[in-house]
């Protein structure tokens, strides 16, 4: 994403986002962030469908967030998006980093939502 313009100016956000929704969707994708956290952290054995439907809201978050500008949760989800991807390659032993990138982002969806 180097060298990529993530924050568009006023008058193309007012274009994409006329009706202002997309701050909705990231209520909502927040809220959905926490209940998988605390899903994780939980514990509990089965950790493979709630670490699927993470990566499935990073990525979206991932394509969306710069786009209506909000590079910094983009830049936050890419990296999760990027770290459940490994563990498809290497085992889990722990999933402490993956809840703290998911931790960082939902700080960030956090100052995005006060700032709107």
């Amino acid at each position: 994403m180097k060298g990529r313009k993530t924050d568009p100016d006023r008058t193309a956000l007012a274009l994409l986002d006329p009706d202002g929704s997309f701050i909705e969707r990231l209520r909502q994708d927040r809220a959905t962030l926490m209940a998988l956290l605390k899903e994780l952290a939980d514990g509990g054995s089965e950790k493979q469908a709630p670490l699927e439907r993470l990566q499935t809201l990073a990525h979206r978050l991932a394509g969306a967030a710069g786009t209506f500008g909000h590079g910094q949760i983009g830049e936050a989800a890419i990296t999760l998006e990027d770290c459940l991807a490994d563990i498809a390659f290497f085992p889990v032993h722990s999933i402490d980093p993956i809840l703290g990138k998911a931790s960082r982002l939902c700080a960030l969806l956090d100052g995005a939502l006060r700032e709107n």
